[in-house]
């Protein structure tokens, strides 16, 4: 069985991640547009749980 995802942001990744989890023998791709430099950032992604080193927004980034 062959498998592609379309998009390697969080979505994507997890995705591909569960398919391969659930169909072991399956070979997964992931295709997406751009990489690394070329989207918004290396470490882009939603808070998915609080944390405690979260303070809350600053002044600085309500401005």
């Amino acid at each position: 069985m062959h498998l592609c995802v379309v998009g390697a942001g969080v979505v994507g990744l997890t995705t591909g991640l569960e398919l391969q989890r659930q169909f072991r023998n399956a070979t997964v791709t992931i295709l997406a547009d751009r990489f690394e430099q070329d989207t918004c950032s290396d470490v882009a992604a939603g808070l998915f749980r609080p944390s405690t080193s979260f303070a809350g927004p600053t002044e600085e980034i309500t401005r």
